[in-house]
């Protein structure tokens, strides 16, 4: 379990992360005050990020579970017979 402090300065941490990134963007799309983008460009822009977003939080979202639940250890180890025939192939190229 996280202290309260800590805790607190992670929250404080994440908050000051998001208010910048916000400004950030605010910044950003004024500076772009020449380029006319219409309703239909601000769907599809938002669109495109939420999907873009939704999928990169997914799949490190798999990652994690993966790894937890033991599914890549499994994966990593090899069954006797592949083992086998992998060192007799070895001991064929040897004799070459």
């Amino acid at each position: 379990m996280v202290s309260k402090p800590k805790l607190a300065l992670i929250t404080l941490a994440v908050i000051t992360a998001v208010a910048g990134i916000g400004w950030y963007l605010v910044w950003a799309l004024s500076a772009l005050h020449d380029v006319a983008l219409g309703l239909n460009g601000w769907l599809a822009l938002t669109a495109g990020v939420t999907a873009t977003l939704a999928l990169g939080l997914g799949l490190m979202r798999l990652v994690y579970l993966s790894n937890r639940r033991g599914y890549d250890d499994r994966a990593a180890e090899k069954p006797e017979s592949t083992q086998a025939g992998e060192n007799n192939r070895r001991d064929r190229r040897s004799d070459v």
